[in-house]
């Protein structure tokens, strides 16, 4: 395949791939359309200040990422400080937005900068994107009977959950068989596009029960703050009586549906309409919209407030680290 080839297919693939999240928007606005005039008069925009929370909640589950990111670089390769970790991870995050997957590319391209090779930058990311990805079922299974009835459309979602959440005890147990079990998802055909040249080096991380017990603390760690975020918007934009069961499962819904729709950049679309779906019972259709809009937002101002501590710090660093050369000088 020629390169000008291989670039017209990613660029119809970044087309298509937003068309379908403004679709998906679009199909979830047109389901609720016929409950907006029961909730006309809501408020759905939360206050300023369950924005500033929500978003410095953000802003720490990043930094719990990249604590377990840099975790996971240690198991093959050089052992990044967190400043360094922090500065390769924030900006290579949001390359998400632009194509779905791409942080994996971002990623392994600015690590490289730092002696990880491109092959271990890529395959870190891989394992991060699916250990993430398994937290959420497990709020969906115990949170199934409360959403289960307002969001009857997406009672298949508990079938497939039962599957990462499964690979997710396993791994705890069994963190060798879970690496060889993403290595071999990474050959399926909707992950093949994303990760197949790098499956034969996902198996050859070496990892022990407790570094894996670690990994998956920051982990459910993380999905905490994103899911307090989350219901201190909802709370905060009339959905009080709402914050519960269901609103969990909505919460953790919308994620996980996010992470199987690999067409859309960053889940945008599917994630939230998922999560709306299961809302909209509870507290009207406006105010579910606008929840997952501005949950959204806060965690895109918290990605990008994380990147420009991340770049601070590390240009402190970098200088802090010159200085003795020149008072030598």
């Amino acid at each position: 395949m020629s390169a000008d080839v291989a670039a017209r297919r990613r660029r119809l693939w970044h087309v298509a791939g937003w068309v379908l999240s403004a679709a998906t928007i679009v199909a979830v606005g047109l389901l609720l359309r016929g409950r907006f005039d029961e909730v006309r008069s809501a408020d759905v925009v939360p206050s300023a200040w369950a924005m500033v929370v929500a978003v410095l909640v953000n802003i720490v589950g990043n930094g719990v990422l990249v604590s377990a990111w840099q975790r996971i670089v240690r198991l093959v390769g050089p052992r990044l400080d967190w400043v360094t970790a922090a500065a390769i991870w924030a900006p290579s995050q949001l390359a998400r937005f632009t194509l779905a997957v791409a942080q994996v590319g971002a990623r392994a391209a600015l690590a490289a900068r730092h002696g990880v090779t491109l092959t271990s930058g890529a395959v870190t990311t891989l394992v991060e994107i699916g250990w993430t990805a398994a937290i959420n079922p497990l709020l969906i299974l115990a949170t199934w009977t409360a959403w289960s009835g307002p969001a009857s459309s997406l009672s298949w979602v508990p079938a497939v959950a039962v599957i990462p959440a499964g690979v997710l005890v396993l791994g705890v147990l069994d963190p060798v068989r879970l690496l060889q079990l993403v290595a071999w998802g990474l050959r399926l055909p909707g992950l093949r596009r994303f990760g197949a040249r790098h499956a034969t080096r996902v198996d050859e991380i070496e990892i022990d029960r407790g570094a894996a017990l670690r990994l998956t603390g920051l982990y459910v760690l993380n999905n905490g703050l994103r899911l307090v975020a989350f219901l201190v918007i909802l709370g905060a934009a009339g959905g009080t009586e709402a914050v519960g069961a269901a609103a969990v499962g909505a919460f953790a819904l919308g994620q996980f549906v996010g992470r199987l729709a690999l067409f859309a950049p960053g889940g945008i679309g599917p994630r939230e309409g998922a999560t709306a779906l299961v809302l909209a019972p509870l507290v009207g259709s406006g105010p579910a919209l606008g929840v997952v809009a501005f949950t959204r937002l806060a965690e895109l101002a918290g990605e990008i407030a994380f990147l420009g501590i991340a770049v601070v710090a590390d240009r402190r660093r970098r200088t802090d680290t010159r200085q003795p050369e020149h008072s030598d000088a």
